[in-house]
C-alpha cells in the first residue's frame, strides 16, 4: 500500500513527464487558490510577469524585486522583469491555474517596501475587485523555520524552454527541504559559484532539492514572489527569492536550487492591521 507521500510523488512524476515542465508539478484546481500571477500596467501579464498571493481582502504579499527597479537594481537581480509598481497605478493579474488568458486589473493603492535590501519581500494593497474579491486568503506564519522542514515553493513556472513570452506560464509546485546555509554555500561551491555571492543568514535559507525527487526546486521564469508554504498547508513562511545558475553554465535559465525570504525576518510592526498570522 502507497503513502500518501509516495502516491503523490507518483502522481507528480508522471504530470512531469506529461506536461514538460520547467522544475515544478502542475497543480489541480483549488490546490493553491490564493496563489495568482500579477505584473504593472505597462506590462504583458506573460512577458514581465511574478507570482503572488492574496493574504487579506487587500493585501497581496510578493518578492520585492518584483515591484520595485531601484530594489531590483541594488539587490543585483539579473531577471529580465521591467515592472515597476506604485500607488496609482493598476496591477495586472490572473488566477488561471494552466495557461494565461486574459489579465484583470485592480487599482494599486499602496505598496510597502522592506526597511533595507534583505529581505526581498513586498506588500502591496489594491482596491479588490473581480475574481481578486472572490479569493481565499492565505494565512502567515512568522515562526522559526527549521532546517529539515518540508515545504512547496508555488509559483508560475514557465513551460518548456526559450524566450518567457513564447512559453505558457503554469501554476505549479515542487516539495523541498530547508537546508543550513552551510550545506548550502558547500553545493554552490561544487557548481562554481563564489562565495560572496552565496545568500547568507539571517535573511535566507537555502532550498536544496530532496534527493528523492528528481527535477529542479526553483520552478522557472515567473515562480519569484510564489508563496513558500508549510508542507501540506496553507500557511505561508517565506517568498521565493531567486535562483542560482552554476558559473560554468552563463546561459543557464533554470536552476537546481532557489531559496527564499524568510517572513520570520521581518518586523512585527512592518505589517498592516488584519493579516492572518498563526
Amino acid at each position: 500500500m502507497l503513502s500518501s507521500r509516495a502516491f503523490l510523488i507518483l502522481i507528480s512524476l508522471w504530470s512531469h513527464a506529461s506536461f514538460g515542465l520547467v522544475g515544478g508539478y502542475p497543480v489541480y484546481s483549488g490546490q493553491f487558490p490564493s496563489v495568482f500571477i500579477m505584473t504593472g500596467e505597462t506590462e504583458v501579464l506573460t512577458e514581465a510577469y511574478c507570482t503572488a498571493s492574496k493574504i487579506s481582502p487587500e493585501w497581496i504579499l510578493t518578492a520585492a524585486h518584483c515591484v520595485d527597479d531601484a530594489y531590483r537594481t541594488k539587490f543585483q537581480h539579473r531577471m529580465k522583469l521591467k515592472a515597476d509598481i506604485k500607488a496609482g497605478q493598476k496591477l495586472q493579474y490572473s488566477f488561471e491555474t494552466k495557461e494565461i488568458k486574459t489579465a484583470e486589473t485592480m487599482e494599486i493603492l499602496e505598496v510597502r517596501l522592506p526597511y533595507g535590501p534583505l529581505p526581498d519581500v513586498a506588500l502591496i494593497r489594491v482596491a479588490p475587485q473581480g475574481t481578486f474579491a472572490q479569493r481565499p486568503v492565505a494565512a502567515l506564519s512568522r515562526g522559526y523555520v527549521p532546517h529539515n522542514l518540508w515545504i512547496e515553493l508555488v509559483g508560475y513556472g514557465a513551460e518548456g524552454e526559450g524566450d518567457v513570452a513564447q512559453r505558457p506560464a503554469r501554476l505549479t509546485f515542487h516539495g523541498a527541504v530547508v537546508s543550513t546555509t552551510d550545506y548550502l554555500t558547500s553545493e554552490l561551491l561544487k557548481l562554481g559559484t563564489a562565495k560572496e555571492e552565496v545568500p547568507q543568514e539571517p535573511h535566507f535559507f537555502g532550498v536544496i532539492n530532496w534527493p528523492h525527487l528528481p527535477g529542479h526546486t526553483n520552478l522557472g521564469s515567473g515562480d519569484s514572489g510564489g508563496p513558500v508554504f508549510l508542507n501540506g498547508t496553507h500557511t505561508i513562511v517565506g517568498v521565493n527569492s531567486e535562483g542560482h545558475c552554476p558559473a560554468a553554465n552563463p546561459d543557464c535559465e533554470v536552476t537546481n536550487n532557489s531559496w527564499f525570504a524568510r517572513l520570520s525576518q521581518i518586523p512585527a510592526e512592518w505589517w498592516p492591521p488584519g493579516i492572518c498570522f498563526r
